[in-house]
């Protein structure tokens, strides 16, 4: 059996997934329409991003939860990045919350 006998190269698609880290941009070939995609969406949050740009991570969260964090706000916000640097983990991370 050749490679040919298994995979049409001819009528073949490659998928490729492109980020620019400095702004978000995104490519991906061949073209799909997300229909409506949010404009919140930013693939250097994705977990493929993150694994790509930084390899194997060792983070340890600290949020502080102290009286100065009830104020403007500020712990709703410290949760929120949390939330924002856990969804970027992948099976090979370690992560500690304190």
């Amino acid at each position: 059996t050749s490679f040919s006998d298994v995979l049409d190269v001819h009528n073949y698609t490659e998928y490729v997934y492109s980020s620019v880290g400095g702004d978000g941009a995104f490519n991906q070939f061949p073209g799909t329409s997300w229909g409506e995609c949010p404009g919140t969406y930013d693939p250097r949050f994705r977990p493929w991003y993150a694994a790509a740009a930084m390899g194997p991570k060792n983070i340890i969260l600290v949020i502080d939860v102290s009286g100065s964090m009830l104020t403007a706000g500020r712990l709703s916000l410290a949760k929120e990045a949390a939330r924002t640097v856990l969804g970027t983990l992948t099976e090979y991370d370690y992560v500690g919350i304190v």
